[in-house]
């Protein structure tokens, strides 16, 4: 439905709508975009136009139809893609037809093959509003004509569903290892994956932030993984892990992900258990420790100099009914961390009896 709005409404074409946003010098998605002063009221019309009058052209539905399916089908023979959907399948605890259900790659293609036009028009008839929400908006610009404008645009187009959250909540599942055969590719990988009963106001998420920095987390050249898989032993092109903490529901993810050659996998399983292990009886040292809070610090500094970031940030927090004071308390209880609370939270937490691989 959302990809359809950009197709076409009673007054333009998609032609023509693509025309507009390179005139209004429009950078992004409808929802979340780049321009400048001279253009942000006219931008943001075009976009209520978009939502509100979408026209969904027979002929553009049934291209986009054959995109999607396209680019799915293109994933059967992905490693990269069939890993993820195999990890993402097995944390599934929802059955199908609820808002929460992981559809698997087959059967999306499936269901994609079935979805017909009245499909999307009656999701769009039924559900999509604007009545209800949150814009965050930063940079250059005048705020009055802009506040105005917004208060023209959206609070009448109301969705004719009432408006409930669906949460995913904390469900254990079940430690396993997959595998997955694709044969003749250049690449392997591999995916470690624990759902953790945490929230990111808890008190051990900033030690467990800092620990999942130090082991494969930092975004640069140096980690535990990186040091140890692609320095030292040479077995991976990328490896990372992320911990995606939740705001919501006392429910977080530890992930961890590797691209080896065929042959390196075995060894690389190996050696990131080996460093699981060893981070785990060892713990990191005070200068791991404080050369990681170091980083956080300036990297989440810089992050705040993208204008994108700070609109993109204050969307969430105006959703979740907090400000900027929440990000500045994380830092600070980051900053204040010793290594013994670290080395603690990652005991805890990660544990790799409790990891689902898929390699």
């Amino acid at each position: 439905t959302i990809a359809m709005l950009a197709r076409g409404t009673s007054r333009l074409t998609r032609q023509q709508i693509a025309d507009e946003l390179i005139r209004l010098k429009v950078r992004g998605s409808l929802t979340h975009f780049e321009t400048n002063r001279d253009h942000l009221a006219a931008a943001l019309s075009l976009v209520a136009q978009l939502i509100q009058d979408a026209s969904f052209p027979a002929a553009e539905f049934e291209e986009l139809k054959r995109e999607y399916l396209t680019a799915l089908q293109a994933q059967l023979d992905n490693p990269e893609e069939r890993s993820s959907d195999a990890m993402r399948t097995h944390f599934n605890t929802y059955p199908p037809g609820d808002p929460r259900y992981y559809t698997p790659l087959a059967e999306r293609i499936e269901q994609i093959r079935q979805t017909t036009l009245d499909d999307v028009m009656r999701y769009h008839r039924e559900l999509i509003g604007t009545a209800r929400g949150e814009i965050a908006i930063v940079g250059d610009f005048d705020e009055k004509a802009i506040v105005d404008e917004l208060g023209r645009l959206f609070p009448a187009y109301q969705s004719k569903a009432p408006y409930g959250r669906v949460d995913r909540e904390f469900r254990a599942v079940v430690p396993s290892r997959i595998e997955i055969d694709t044969p003749d590719k250049e690449n392997a990988f591999l995916r470690a994956r624990s759902d953790l009963l945490l929230r990111d106001d808890d008190t051990d998420a900033p030690a467990l932030y800092v620990a999942n920095n130090i082991f494969g987390g930092s975004g640069g050249l140096s980690s535990r993984l990186i040091d140890r898989l692609r320095q030292r032993e040479g077995l991976s092109y990328s490896v990372a892990s992320n911990l995606s903490l939740g705001s919501r529901e006392r429910l977080s993810t530890w992930s961890l992900t590797a691209m080896v050659a065929p042959q390196n996998l075995a060894r690389a399983e190996q050696a990131i258990y080996d460093e699981l292990r060893r981070a785990r009886r060892d713990g990191f040292t005070e200068q791991e420790v404080a050369e990681a809070k170091k980083g956080i610090i300036e990297s989440r500094a810089m992050s705040r100099s993208q204008d994108s970031t700070l609109a993109a940030r204050w969307s969430s927090f105006l959703d979740l009914g907090r400000n900027w004071q929440f990000s500045k308390d994380f830092e600070a209880k980051v900053v204040a961390l010793t290594a013994e609370q670290v080395n603690a939270a990652f005991r805890k937490y990660i544990d790799p009896e409790q990891l689902t691989l898929v390699v």
